[in-house]
């Protein structure tokens, strides 16, 4: 291709077709960037990518402990990075949008042909019983009876607020497509 392509227009069909191009319309698939912020972040991510995300080391197997590290040290950078590039408001709403649960849940709203405001009211419920039942769990002054209880009240709790918004049929897809964070919250029990 760079033969053919001048340099110019070879950087635009990576920014348009490469596997970092790719992969982050499918990050941001429930985020809606405009053409200015997708090229920031194409040309943010695509040297994190070429480090460590398209390059197997050399190594058959998984990648060794300092590598980890490593990466997981530019993964963080990478996200300060994406903050700055972004904006405080835009970053929050990219930081949910592509979070795994919210695109399934994003999704599974649209196949429903609900309003899209609804997957942020699904985000939000999430995140307060996280909150909520991280809070139960670690509090050392509950007995583990106690616990157990509140723990099934505040699932309860959640399988109500879903299901106003989504219905019990779309409750039952939101557990598979979104909500697996609900069966996280029961396991603590």
């Amino acid at each position: 291709m760079a033969k053919i392509l001048s340099p110019t227009e070879l950087a635009e069909y990576e920014t348009r077709a490469s596997n970092t191009s790719n992969s982050l319309r499918y990050e941001l698939s429930a985020f809606n960037p405009t053409e200015e912020e997708f090229r920031a972040l194409y040309a943010l991510k695509r040297p994190f990518d070429e480090q460590y995300n398209n390059n197997n080391y050399g190594f058959s197997g998984p990648m060794p402990q300092d590598l980890m590290r490593q990466r997981s040290e530019a993964q963080k950078q990478l996200n300060e990075q994406i903050k700055t590039v972004l904006g405080p408001d835009r970053a929050a709403e990219y930081e949910r949008a592509t979070d795994y649960n919210y695109r399934q849940a994003s999704q599974l709203v649209a196949r429903l042909e609900l309003p899209p405001e609804t997957t942020n009211q699904l985000w939000d419920v999430q995140k307060e019983m996280q909150q909520r039942s991280k809070a139960i769990y670690t509090d050392n002054s509950v007995t583990a009876e106690d616990r157990t209880q509140k723990l099934a009240a505040l699932a309860e709790e959640a399988k109500t607020r879903i299901t106003a918004s989504l219905g019990p049929q779309g409750f039952e897809a939101y557990k598979q497509y979104g909500g697996q964070w609900m069966q996280q919250l029961q396991r603590r029990r």
